[in-house]
């Protein structure tokens, strides 16, 4: 409580903001992520080293899979004891590519989770301002496209909470 006597929730100091980029189907490529290096040097190196370890913690998961899910099936010929041994395999071949790839790109150091949010909130307008630009181009063209074609893309629009420029 404070000295006033009144109760604060958490909620009510901080502005909480969630960025699902599967959800909104956001994309970038190694292009976006050089430029957000250009722009952020300390947060930057974090996030691509963050994805290289992610590259080598799916290609552990992979491999701990098979190796495990192999030698189950060789030495027991047993189909649940082979499914279960490449489940394990998997979740013990992607902790060990995780925390050698986290010692070997030094991501102890650094805060990953804070530098991807960094990154997400720099690519989320990014994205969509590119997005307003191709849609602009559509409905630039209206001779060729339909007015029924227009009126969908610029639903899609409101549904992203995206304005349309111009």
């Amino acid at each position: 409580m404070s000295k006033s006597g009144d109760v604060y929730c958490c909620t009510e100091l901080h502005e909480f903001k969630f960025i699902d980029a599967n959800e909104n189907g956001i994309k970038w490529s190694n292009s976006d992520v050089q430029s957000f290096i250009s722009i952020d040097p300390i947060h930057g190196p974090v996030v691509e080293n963050a994805r290289k370890a992610a590259k080598v913690a799916a290609i552990g998961s992979v491999v701990g899979e098979l190796h495990l899910g192999g030698t189950a099936w060789r030495y027991s010929k047993s189909p649940h004891g082979a499914v279960l041994a490449v489940g394990l395999g998997a979740v013990v071949g992607y902790t060990v590519g995780k925390e050698a790839a986290s010692h070997y790109y030094q991501l102890y150091r650094d805060d990953a989770m804070a530098s991807q949010v960094k990154f997400l909130e720099w690519i989320v307008p990014v994205v969509y301002f590119r997005l307003q630009v191709v849609v602009q181009v559509v409905l630039r063209r209206s001779s060729r496209c339909c007015q029924c074609d227009k009126y969908r893309v610029m639903e899609w629009l409101r549904e992203l909470n995206c304005e349309v420029m111009g």
